[in-house]
């Protein structure tokens, strides 16, 4: 199978690379292809391409090892070991299993893998060195499944929230995390940000606005009435002359009605119920 993840140059990779030259593990990977070639269920010289082609391998094989088992013949044979009898001694059980094992296609050759793993003395229960074994007797290639970075999107259980978490290995760089699809997953995050810039005229709509909670002080509350101060239509000139005063420190562009208002609302709702 054609791996486009980066290889992991770690003691894993280096290790694997010198058993899989070992002549003890090519021949008991030959084996086992050997026996799948002989019940028309062989894996292809290059491996497989894909997961496709490797799940329908598996229904081959376990199809072959149906039709075997229902088999008259083979029913008759297992019969004379068992002699019918619902429980066996260790010794029948042993003599049973063998001659399952050599007569019918190796549906459980995950087995094989865990007793290859036991001859390198390489732990067997380890889901790395099983997929790493496995995946060479299905794509003749070393193929590491490990992750080389991991994000999932979960819920906080303490405060319900969306939050993503992205898994960083000791082995991990730069160009292993998929930033395009952290930015997608960001989108359905509560909060999200976009691409920001500085606010250049922020300190001059902060004059502002803390002008408009002066006039609003003034009038009780009445924010209509305080924005038509604000905004020079009424008469007391002395809010219109500090406002000309702020537009001459920042130098910005005119401070019109609807710019006026774009940046109380934009204040607004950027401090909310803050008690200022």
């Amino acid at each position: 199978m054609k791996n486009k993840k980066r290889v992991i140059l770690d003691d894993y990779y280096y290790k694997f690379k010198v058993i899989i030259k070992n002549p003890k593990f090519i021949k008991r990977i030959k084996e086992l292809h050997d026996l799948f070639d002989k019940y028309g269920c062989g894996i292809p010289k290059e491996g497989f391409s894909d997961w496709k082609e490797t799940r329908e391998w598996r229904e081959r094989l376990a199809a072959k090892y149906s039709t075997i088992v229902r088999r008259e013949s083979y029913q008759n044979e297992r019969n004379k070991i068992t002699g019918l009898k619902k429980t066996l001694t260790q010794e029948e059980f042993s003599k049973l299993k063998k001659w399952e094992k050599e007569n019918t296609p190796p549906i459980n050759w995950m087995e094989n893998v865990i007793e290859i793993l036991d001859e390198f003395r390489l732990d067997p229960k380890n889901k790395t060195n099983q997929e790493i074994v496995r995946n060479f007797i299905l794509y003749r290639v070393y193929k590491d499944p490990r992750y080389i970075s991991k994000m999932r999107l979960t819920r906080n259980e303490k405060t319900g929230e969306l939050e993503l978490w992205v898994r960083i290995y000791p082995y991990t760089q730069k160009g292993d995390i998929k930033w395009k699809e952290i930015e997608k997953i960001k989108k359905m995050l509560p909060g999200y940000v976009g691409k920001t810039k500085k606010k250049d005229n922020f300190d001059r709509d902060l004059e502002i606005y803390f002008l408009y909670r002066e006039l609003l002080s003034e009038t009780k509350g009445d924010e209509k009435k305080a924005f038509q101060e604000l905004a020079g239509k009424t008469n007391k000139f002395v809010y219109v002359d500090r406002l000309s005063e702020i537009e001459e420190k920042y130098g910005f562009e005119e401070l019109n009605e609807e710019n006026l208002r774009k940046i109380i609302k934009y204040l607004h709702r950027l401090l909310g119920s803050v008690d200022l």
